[in-house]
């Protein structure tokens, strides 16, 4: 298939340097010639739409006629408009436009590491880009332009004050379909109008430090949430600009984007949640740097490290009770396992949202870090939280989610996300330590937030193990040494209290469970006074069968509260 230049309302010959071109269709052609409206449910058609692409979860993306740019996002069956750009002088000159499309590996756009990127072997890539135009002067037209991604559209006009060329490039892989490349140039001189990217409504562009995300200098972020969705912008530029932030306007809705030196290159990034679209913009700086050539040495821009084979797995969720609070789901962790669950995108398999109204990760050093997530903070310091937090998975412990609901009964998965998009599948299971409810003494200590003693009263090593573990435990002597009174909803008690065990000395009961519930051994049971205690376990059941490798959970049973300790069993 050949594609087609448009240019001053009418169709150039067709050039046989570019082959599958992005979405070069009769209606498309139809459209640039102006023959053909484009009107959006909704939204008003007031631009042809040269060409299009997905973005996923229903946005897609429009090139305009007059070189906008705008993303519609389908809610049912009518479309709303996130974005709109402009150029501040607002004169489209349309009888000297020029429209194409390729993808990354056409004649003519080769790049990368290809020995044929070099289409006329003069030694140079890409200094005749796909602009219907001679710009190296051998009498060819776009034999040697470099095509970027699975789609690439060009927009390109001629005007007295300088030509202006604009290129979008998309890629389909999943870790990278809901970004969309800009590269904006102007030559020839005249005013370098900015770029406005404008949102509807009641959008608000919101500045995020780039520190924060880590992309590192020379590299300026702006958020915007509307209608539970989210919107995100990279500038990418490689020189250093020490002023260039200041030459940035955001007011309210409208971001204006000056072109630097003639240039300008930036991502868009849309997603249903704010940590998809900041993983999004920091997947858009990788790409930007790109890949270095292992035999020429030189490093070449866009090109992504290779999209993973297969989605990831997500393991088990094991739910507590949280009182008249909801429920709390718990994703017990490895040192080195990998940590990455958007927590906005949580869902039953109805499809209804799981609200997640905090996070915390707890360590099995006895460490503990809580973050409040509300789902519709406009802030964007919960951004640096969440990194700060995620990045301190340096050992095994847990992740626990707090939800404001509780699970219907025959729940046994949950639908969830990673934070580039990719799904996870989670498997649910109650906790085992809520296996045994007991009712509390009205007079003793163990409100909701209490019914589960301190985490660092148990603790075993080696873990993971394979012929033989030492739990040790202790039983406390005051409320302090019990319970965490540092948690947000614990109760003011005075930690020097005695305990207010029913029976001195308590009764004491360390167990040991499989994933699913079921009480595998019994260490220890009987009274035992404060003190630290220890037995050893040799992956066995209470029969002295071998048990298979895998995680246990070892629970200590202190009259009415408990506090489990995950175990790695390995043959």
């Amino acid at each position: 298939m050949r594609s087609v230049g448009i240019t001053a309302g009418h169709a150039q010959e067709p050039r046989e340097t570019m082959t599958q071109p992005l979405h070069i269709t009769w209606p498309w052609l139809l459209m640039t010639l102006g023959l053909l409206a484009a009107p959006l449910t909704g939204v008003a058609a007031d631009r042809d739409v040269v060409t299009s692409c997905s973005l996923g979860d229903g946005v897609e993306a429009n090139l305009g006629s007059d070189g906008s740019l705008s993303l519609e996002r389908l809610v049912g069956e009518v479309s709303h408009r996130l974005l709109q750009s402009r150029w501040a002088d607002g004169r489209s000159d349309l009888n000297t436009v020029f429209t194409g499309g390729a993808c990354e590996g056409d004649p003519g756009g080769r790049r990368g590491f290809a020995a044929t990127a070099d289409d006329d072997g003069d030694g140079l890539i890409d200094e005749d880009r796909l602009d219907g135009q001679d710009n190296d002067g051998d009498g060819l037209i776009d034999e040697d332009f470099a095509a970027v991604g699975h789609a690439m559209a060009v927009w390109h006009r001629q005007r007295a004050a300088g030509d202006r060329h604009l290129e979008t490039h998309h890629w389909t892989y999943p870790t990278l379909r809901h970004l969309l490349a800009l590269t904006i140039t102007q030559d020839g001189g005249g005013v370098t109008d900015p770029l406005q990217l404008n949102l509807p409504g009641e959008g608000v562009w919101q500045p995020v430090d780039a520190g924060c995300v880590d992309l590192g200098p020379g590299v300026t972020v702006f958020l915007a949430e509307f209608d539970r969705h989210w919107l995100g912008v990279v500038v990418l530029d490689p020189r250093s600009r020490p002023r260039a932030v200041e030459r940035i306007r955001a007011d309210n809705s409208n971001l204006a984007l000056p072109l630097l030196d003639g240039r300008l290159d930036l991502v868009l990034v849309s997603g249903p949640s704010r940590l998809r679209v900041v993983q999004g913009l920091m997947a858009a700086k990788q790409v930007h740097e790109g890949m270095t050539d292992p035999v020429t040495g030189a490093r070449v821009p866009w090109l992504p490290q290779p999209a993973p084979d297969q989605a990831p797995e997500g393991g088990t969720l094991l739910w507590r009770e949280r009182g008249a609070f909801g429920i709390e789901l718990c994703l017990s962790l490895d040192e080195g396992q990998e940590l990455d669950l958007d927590p906005d995108q949580l869902w039953l398999n109805t499809g209804e949202p799981l609200p997640v109204s905090a996070i915390t990760w707890q360590a099995e050093t006895g460490d503990r870090h809580r973050l409040e997530w509300p789902r519709a903070a406009e802030a964007a310091d919960p951004l640096c939280l969440l990194s700060g937090l995620l990045n301190r998975v340096e050992e095994a412990g847990t992740l626990v989610l707090s939800v404001s609901q509780a699970l219907p009964e025959d729940c046994e998965e949950l639908q969830g996300c990673r934070s580039d998009g990719r799904p996870l599948v989670f498997s649910v299971a109650p906790d085992p330590a809520s296996l045994i409810p007991e009712e509390a003494d009205d007079d003793s200590p163990t409100s909701a937030s209490l019914s589960r003693l301190a985490p660092g009263l148990v603790g075993n090593y080696p873990n993971p193990f394979r012929f033989t573990t030492t739990i040790s435990y202790r039983v406390p002597a005051t409320v302090g040494e019990a319970f965490d009174l540092d948690a947000p909803d614990a109760p003011d008690l005075e930690p020097t209290r005695i305990m207010p065990y029913s029976d001195n000395p308590p009764q004491v009961t360390v167990s040991v469970f499989s994933l699913e519930g079921r009480a595998v051994a019994t260490l220890h049971a009987g009274r035992q006074g404060p003190g630290v205690y220890e037995v050893n376990w040799s992956g066995n059941d209470e029969h002295g069968r071998s048990l298979p490798s895998g995680a246990y959970f070892c629970k200590l049973q202190i009259e009415n509260w408990s506090v489990t300790k995950r175990l790695i069993f390995v043959r």
